[in-house]
């Protein structure tokens, strides 16, 4: 009997130390109490009966356990998937905010030149009132000259902004993208939890 009482106690420990949630503790102390009737039971068909009971509830609380160890496992992938679309997130709102900057003196720049070609061109206009003048036909040509350049920085510029303008869109999509699988992905760990919570209800 000092064996049996020994072996008693290891398996309450066990089942205690195992047992995390309150369906668990109701599962083990309901195992304990029939393995503690079982214990008091002579040999005969009552006692063999009980011991099916005990196997029985055995493998409930394995499964319990199982279950408790998958879902664990399942949370800690979900935070290192949350982890890694977090840091793609901050790292695509920094590329935005360096895009967002960029255009930002870009812009400047494009309008520095337009006021720049306003102002070539009313000079120009004035010049072409005084052709008598040589100076005034090189300094036209030097006007036509720089406004070439101007219109070719212009074009360049105006290509520039439309990339950017193209790489702003493609960052703001994949933003709306990660949010998304976000949400699905809470959605399907709530569902997950609700799942294994009614599994446990339907075997205690």
């Amino acid at each position: 009997m000092a064996q049996i009482g020994n072996d008693d106690d290891a398996i309450k420990r066990r089942l205690f130390n195992e047992g995390d949630s309150g369906a668990d503790e109701r599962r083990i102390n309901t195992l304990i109490r029939t393995y503690g009737r079982w214990l008091d039971l002579k040999p005969g068909e009552e006692r063999d009966l009980l011991f099916e009971r005990i196997l029985c509830q055995l493998s409930q609380c394995r499964n319990a356990m199982e279950k408790t160890q998958l879902v664990h496992e399942m949370n800690l992938l979900e935070q290192e998937n949350y982890e890694n679309l977090n840091s793609e997130i901050e790292q695509a709102i920094m590329l935005s905010k360096k895009n967002i900057a960029d255009a930002k003196k870009d812009l400047q720049y494009a309008r520095t030149i337009r006021r720049n070609r306003q102002e070539y061109d009313a000079l120009a206009k004035i010049i072409k009132e005084h052709p008598e003048r040589k100076t005034t036909e090189s300094k036209i040509s030097e006007l036509k000259e720089e406004l070439g350049q101007l219109n070719e920085s212009r074009r360049c510029l105006r290509d520039k902004l439309e990339l950017r303008k193209k790489q702003l869109t493609a960052i703001v999509t994949t933003i709306h993208e990660m949010q998304r699988t976000l949400r699905e992905e809470e959605n399907i760990e709530a569902n997950s939890k609700l799942a294994v919570e009614d599994g446990e209800m339907d075997t205690s």
